[in-house]
Protein backbone atom coordinates (compact mmCIF):
# COMPACT_ATOMS: atom_id res chain seq x y z
CA UNK A 1 0.00 0.00 0.00
CA UNK A 2 1.70 3.17 -1.20
CA UNK A 3 0.02 6.28 0.10
CA UNK A 4 0.58 9.56 -1.62
CA UNK A 5 2.73 11.85 0.44
CA UNK A 6 1.44 15.42 0.87
CA UNK A 7 3.43 18.18 -0.78
CA UNK A 8 6.41 19.25 1.33
CA UNK A 9 6.49 16.07 3.42
CA UNK A 10 9.53 13.83 3.08
CA UNK A 11 8.96 10.10 2.91
CA UNK A 12 10.22 8.05 5.82
CA UNK A 13 13.94 7.37 5.56
CA UNK A 14 15.28 3.83 5.56
CA UNK A 15 16.18 2.56 9.02
CA UNK A 16 19.84 2.38 8.01
CA UNK A 17 21.90 4.23 5.41
CA UNK A 18 23.41 1.97 2.77
CA UNK A 19 25.42 4.09 0.34
CA UNK A 20 27.37 7.21 1.32
CA UNK A 21 28.67 9.90 -0.99
CA UNK A 22 31.75 11.91 -0.06
CA UNK A 23 32.15 15.38 -1.51
CA UNK A 24 35.31 17.25 -0.61
CA UNK A 25 36.78 20.68 -1.09
CA UNK A 26 39.51 19.08 -3.17
CA UNK A 27 41.54 22.30 -3.50
CA UNK A 28 42.22 22.36 0.25
CA UNK A 29 45.72 21.30 1.28
CA UNK A 30 45.83 18.00 3.12
CA UNK A 31 42.26 17.00 2.27
CA UNK A 32 43.08 13.58 0.78
CA UNK A 33 43.97 11.80 4.06
CA UNK A 34 40.89 13.30 5.72
CA UNK A 35 38.63 12.03 2.94
CA UNK A 36 40.28 8.60 3.03
CA UNK A 37 39.84 8.37 6.80
CA UNK A 38 36.14 9.22 6.49
CA UNK A 39 35.71 6.68 3.68
CA UNK A 40 37.42 3.95 5.71
CA UNK A 41 35.22 4.76 8.72
CA UNK A 42 32.06 4.53 6.63
CA UNK A 43 33.14 1.22 5.10
CA UNK A 44 33.80 -0.18 8.59
CA UNK A 45 30.23 0.82 9.45
CA UNK A 46 29.00 -1.36 6.59
CA UNK A 47 28.25 1.33 4.02
CA UNK A 48 29.13 1.37 0.36
CA UNK A 49 31.12 4.54 -0.40
CA UNK A 50 31.41 6.64 -3.55
CA UNK A 51 33.10 9.95 -4.17
CA UNK A 52 31.90 12.89 -6.18
CA UNK A 53 33.70 12.60 -9.52
CA UNK A 54 35.70 15.85 -9.36
CA UNK A 55 36.73 15.07 -5.77
CA UNK A 56 38.00 11.63 -6.81
CA UNK A 57 39.88 12.94 -9.84
CA UNK A 58 41.47 15.90 -8.09
CA UNK A 59 42.61 13.96 -5.02
CA UNK A 60 43.64 10.79 -6.85
CA UNK A 61 41.49 8.60 -4.62
CA UNK A 62 40.63 5.60 -6.78
CA UNK A 63 39.58 2.97 -4.22
CA UNK A 64 35.88 3.86 -4.44
CA UNK A 65 33.33 4.49 -7.13
CA UNK A 66 33.01 8.00 -8.52
CA UNK A 67 29.81 9.64 -9.68
CA UNK A 68 28.73 13.04 -10.99
CA UNK A 69 26.62 15.13 -8.64
CA UNK A 70 23.44 14.04 -10.41
CA UNK A 71 24.42 10.38 -10.19
CA UNK A 72 25.19 10.70 -6.48
CA UNK A 73 21.63 11.87 -5.91
CA UNK A 74 20.29 8.75 -7.62
CA UNK A 75 22.61 6.18 -6.02
CA UNK A 76 23.42 7.44 -2.52
CA UNK A 77 21.20 7.94 0.50
CA UNK A 78 23.74 9.87 2.61
CA UNK A 79 26.19 12.64 1.72
CA UNK A 80 29.21 13.73 3.74
CA UNK A 81 30.53 17.12 2.66
CA UNK A 82 34.00 18.09 3.85
CA UNK A 83 35.61 21.51 3.69
CA UNK A 84 32.70 23.71 2.66
CA UNK A 85 32.71 27.42 3.32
Amino acid sequence: MDRQVPYGVIRRMPARFRHAAIVGKYQARGIRPVLEEIAHFLVRQGLEVSLEQQTAQSTGIADYGAFTSDELGRHCDLAVVVGGD
